[in-house]
């Protein structure tokens, strides 16, 4: 028919279950190219509720010759001669390393060939170092096209100090690295003592978000105005949920919660991220509100190189950086090395979600946007940077809605 069977010596897939993320790799450079885009291969197949980007159905015919034609291909997607097209079919529960409430751990010399979803998950944690962790293809494996068909490494509610030295991620379908936790949303105030919550991240049921003796921040709505701060006692799902928990705090709210109302967990992590290569699509996602030195890295990605975002709409990550330093780092050819997002509401009481970044003696040469894109942040600091290759007309730095900016 028009379905799609993907086959090796050992195994078989037809590939009309989930949905396929298609993208194209340029071989010389080993750079992810032409856009992407989710899709199903076949008819009579279900997409999953709610997917992160459109999904397209796709028909395949087989022309005889080992060749196949693929219909109902977005026209944003342009495949190159010559280019690899690839097609992911992973399940994101098969991760190479996966740590649950680990304390102290360390994963050295250790090189991923590939792996069909995650290359480390970190949940609960405290105290991760990465130390020679390398995901990358090279001549030996010439069939290899991706590493991880995920994130490299990627953690979150945890605390403590993740380091991050001497790796290097690259020919990855995600991040190289992100580090987050999520928010969740209030739904209901019983008593002073009692908050219902939902955990709306797409795809996520089960998650453990909250310990005993976790600080929480309640927000008002999507605005990052503080309404309570608050101590943890205790969080269960109720009977039955898989996205609803019961939280307990340790002393009664002063004032009822609002439903919409954003919950956060306060443990985060310190990071430092250091000596590293980059060569994929996105390169670093970094959300916590605790020092944050990125130094001695060299980028080649197609995306951003550095991400701090906050998502209140989605994927629910959070939070914003109150403590950033990027230094001594190289930014060759990148979409944009720096950049910053979300999706809260600026306030009179509370207008930024990110402060304090500092970009010190870095190297950029002709980013594809600017060398820093940067929205809601306050108190930016760039000093002794060099960015060579501008296009005629291009800004080297974009600022949005941001204060306390200086440029030396």
């Amino acid at each position: 028919g028009h379905d799609f069977i993907a086959m090796s010596e050992t195994w078989e897939h037809r590939l009309v279950r989930g949905d396929m993320l298609f993208s194209c790799i340029d071989p010389n450079n080993g750079r992810r190219s032409c856009g992407v885009f989710l899709g199903l291969i076949g008819e009579n197949i279900e997409p999953r509720p709610n997917p992160p980007l459109p999904i397209h159905r796709i028909l395949a015919d087989d022309l005889g010759n080992r060749t196949v034609r693929l219909r109902n291909i977005p026209d944003s997607f342009h495949p190159q001669v010559g280019h690899i097209l690839v097609m992911t079919h992973e399940d994101r529960r098969k991760t190479a390393f996966l740590l649950e409430r680990n304390t102290d751990t360390t994963i050295e010399h250790v090189r991923l060939l590939h792996v069909g979803s995650y290359g480390t998950i970190g949940c609960l944690c405290r105290n991760i170092t990465l130390n020679d962790y390398s995901l990358y293809v090279d001549e030996e494996n010439a069939d290899r096209h991706i590493t991880v068909n995920a994130d490299g490494f990627h953690t979150f509610h945890s605390s403590g100090l993740i380091k991050i030295e001497n790796c290097r991620f690259e020919n990855l379908l995600d991040d190289a690295v992100n580090i987050h936790g999520n928010y969740l949303a209030c739904m209901e105030n019983p008593d002073p003592k009692t908050l219902i919550v939902k955990g709306p991240a797409a795809s996520l049921q089960d998650m453990e978000y909250l310990m005993p003796g976790d600080e929480i921040y309640i927000y008002r709505q999507n605005t990052q105005e503080i309404r309570a701060v608050c101590t943890v006692e205790n969080a269960v799902y109720l009977p039955g949920e898989k996205k609803t928990l019961q939280v307990t705090l340790k002393d009664p709210l002063e004032e009822p919660v609002a439903v919409n109302d954003l919950l956060e967990n306060r443990r985060m992590p310190e990071i430092e991220i250091r000596g590293c290569k980059i060569n994929s699509e996105g390169g670093f996602r970094i959300s916590s509100g605790k020092r944050v030195l990125i130094e001695d890295c060299v980028f080649q990605t197609s995306a951003f190189s550095v991400l701090f975002s906050g998502d209140m709409n989605y994927w629910y990550e959070n939070t914003g950086v109150k403590d950033v330093t990027i230094q001594n780092c190289t930014f060759d050819r990148c979409g944009c090395p720096v950049e910053t997002a979300c999706g809260f509401q600026p306030t009179e009481k509370a207008p930024f979600y990110h402060e304090n970044i500092r970009f010190i003696n870095n190297t950029v040469i002709a980013p594809i946007r600017a060398a820093m894109v940067l929205d809601n942040v306050n108190r930016v600091e760039m000093s002794g940077n060099t960015i060579t290759g501008l296009r005629d007309g291009q800004l080297p730095v974009s600022l949005h809605n941001c204060s306390h900016v200086t440029v030396t």
